[in-house]
């Protein structure tokens, strides 16, 4: 059991290798971040998360290239200390904006069940 962002269609796994701890980077290809994208990270079953990082944390992207981000507490701000090597699974989080009290309601038949982190 576990928990993901909702809302997020941006998703993938990341490793952090020795060269990713001088630079502060996670490694994904391809990962599709552009800066100021917010996202979170969560540990991989049976893998240590890279040291400095907190599982569920909401991180804002920057230093983003194609294959590597880095991830900062603020928007624009400075890349968070990556301190050790390790996997992580990271997903884009898109704030969702209600204009009262209420709850989150799916149409009969609408809802999509994404296991493809399984």
């Amino acid at each position: 059991r576990g928990y993901l962002p909702f809302g997020g269609t941006v998703k993938g796994f990341g490793t952090v290798d020795t060269a990713d701890v001088t630079a502060n980077t996670i490694t994904s290809n391809g990962h599709g971040y552009a800066n100021a994208d917010r996202v979170m990270v969560f540990n991989v079953f049976a893998e240590t998360l890279p040291a400095g990082l907190t599982e569920g944390t909401l991180y804002f992207v920057v230093g983003s290239a194609t294959d590597t981000f880095q991830v900062s507490l603020t928007q624009g701000g400075a890349a968070v200390d990556i301190t050790g090597v390790g996997d992580l699974f990271h997903q884009k989080v898109v704030p969702e904006v209600y204009g009262g009290q209420g709850q989150i309601t799916v149409a009969a038949g609408q809802l999509v069940l994404d296991a493809t982190a399984m």
